[in-house]
């Protein structure tokens, strides 16, 4: 059985926070590199709603990534928001709003799925040390449509990505002064 790893009881995960940065990936020849990560929603999530998502980048990328929400089974991720871009300047974590729109239901498969263009040597996605979540944890494609999991291949690593839901205790509505306060 696989687990959802969780922290600050927002943020769902299956990286092991220890060990990222562990490795990095990238195509040998450079191009546009697709990689993702999957989310079974159980019903402790049913109605909550997607905030944003963030991904860790190796190292600086001379062109602009690329995240993107979508719900979908194993093959097909049915797109559903798209980041605009993000710009990494050096290895660590790229935040990236959705604005609160998608709300998560018991049974749905979340992608979170960056696509980064990079030069030959250089290698955007960070992963941890593993061991992977098959068929969840470290995804990835040439074309964005035919996609496979890294543990096939013998990678046995996690995609150091994360998708964050809005917390519980907010709630939206007009904010009056205190009393008294006028």
């Amino acid at each position: 059985m696989l687990l959802l790893s969780q922290s600050n009881g927002d943020t769902l995960r299956w990286y092991d926070t220890t060990t990222v940065g562990y490795e990095h990936v990238g195509l040998t020849l450079g191009g546009y590199l697709h990689w993702a990560i999957i989310l079974p929603i159980g019903s402790e999530y049913d109605g909550r709603a997607v905030h944003s998502g963030r991904v860790h980048i190796w190292e600086a990328m001379d062109w602009a990534g690329l995240m993107r929400l979508c719900i979908g089974d194993h093959a097909h991720p049915i797109f559903l928001l798209d980041s605009g871009t993000f710009h990494s300047t050096g290895y660590g974590f790229y935040g990236v709003f959705f604005g609160d729109s998608v709300v998560l239901h018991e049974g749905d498969y979340v992608w979170l799925w960056c696509t980064q263009w990079h030069a030959m040597g250089q290698e955007p996605a960070t992963t941890d040390g593993g061991p992977c979540n098959p068929d969840y944890g470290f995804l990835v494609s040439l074309d964005g449509v035919n996609w496979g999991s890294m543990c096939t291949y013998y990678f046995s690593y996690n995609c150091v990505m994360e998708l964050i839901l809005t917390p519980l205790d907010v709630t939206e509505g007009r904010l009056d002064p205190p009393k008294g306060s006028r």
